[in-house]
């Protein structure tokens, strides 16, 4: 059953510089990050919206938006050197949901179970991390008072730490190493692609 109060905005507005390459259209399961990623939250929300790096957009993600376009909302980034805040913000503005989670294009590895666990214990004035083994994970699920403040945000430059240490956090343990990854270099790829099954 879908959950029309939770959407989902996934970030892929980012330079890949670390990768050489948009981590978005890496390959994995016969798909690309992105369209695993989608897949998993097809499952529990029908507003799914990607903010892509224009540039990539138009260079190796051109096959890959064609795809998908049916099946999520695609905000393009022309300003990717705002950084990661400003991706977040102008997915949120167009978002229609309560509740958003936010999910990193770097890391496919996302399942409906720890997705499901974030809704049902999801804290409604604040944030709501996955844990594993008591260490902080992501993706975090945003109430409606963090949307809020994403929206009137003044600046679009401000970094993650500092506007999401003003928020309680909840944190929802997971038992599931896969909240934890992060795939941001060659190196990482190979490492964490090989370790988990296909």
């Amino acid at each position: 059953m879908l959950n029309k109060r939770s959407g989902v905005i996934i970030l892929c507005g980012g330079n890949s510089s670390r990768m050489g390459f948009p981590k978005a259209f890496l390959p994995y399961r016969g798909k690309t990050f992105l369209e695993c990623i989608i897949d998993e939250y097809s499952l529990i929300s029908d507003e799914i919206i990607a903010v892509i790096n224009a540039g990539a957009a138009l260079d190796e993600g051109s096959s890959c938006i064609e795809r998908i376009a049916h099946r999520c909302r695609v905000v393009l980034n022309h300003n990717p050197e705002y950084g990661k805040f400003y991706s977040l913000r102008i997915g949120v503005e167009k978002l229609i949901s309560e509740f958003a989670f936010m999910q990193y294009a770097d890391n496919p590895l996302v399942n409906v179970n720890v997705l499901d666990k974030l809704l049902l214990w999801r804290n409604a004035e604040g944030i709501s991390v996955p844990a594993s083994g008591l260490i902080g994970g992501h993706p975090v699920l945003l109430s409606p008072p963090v949307l809020g403040k994403i929206r009137s945000a003044g600046n679009y430059d401000l970094h993650f730490k500092e506007f999401f240490s003003g928020f309680r956090k909840t944190y929802v343990e997971v038992a599931d190493e896969s909240v934890l990854v992060n795939i941001n270099t060659p190196s990482d790829y190979r490492k964490h692609i090989a370790s988990f099954p296909l």
